[in-house]
């Protein structure tokens, strides 16, 4: 998805990028908040736990503004799919940075590669 958000971003096609930058960034809190409460993630429940704080991590508590930029990256997403409006290179642009300081977090708390992200 990361990648895809890039390569839609140079392409011009905004829209694109900011659902691919959501759907990573959606992906990593999966991951971060792991197994569901109740059998399975709903949609919302993911971006409600993860937005409001609920990952709870000592090592790395969600700031207020991580929180307020993932509620951005969420509303650009509704923006570009349900709402049917133009998202702007500008917003393209930081829904990838949102995507990307998400996806460098978990992957930095779980240990994991950071490959991906550097291509």
């Amino acid at each position: 998805n990361v990648r895809a958000a890039r390569l839609a971003a140079e392409r011009r096609w905004y829209n694109v990028s900011a659902g691919r930058s959501y759907y990573a960034a959606y992906t990593a809190m999966w991951l971060a908040l792991g197994e569901p409460p109740r059998m399975r993630w709903r949609h919302e429940g993911i971006v409600q736990h993860f937005v409001q704080g609920q990952w709870q991590r000592e090592s790395l508590p969600l700031s207020r503004d991580i929180r307020k930029a993932l509620s951005t990256l969420y509303q650009y997403r509704l923006k570009a799919d349900y709402h049917g409006r133009k998202v702007t290179a500008k917003e393209a642009r930081e829904a990838l940075a949102i995507a990307m300081t998400v996806l460098t977090m978990v992957a930095k708390e779980f240990a994991l590669s950071q490959r991906v992200l550097k291509r």
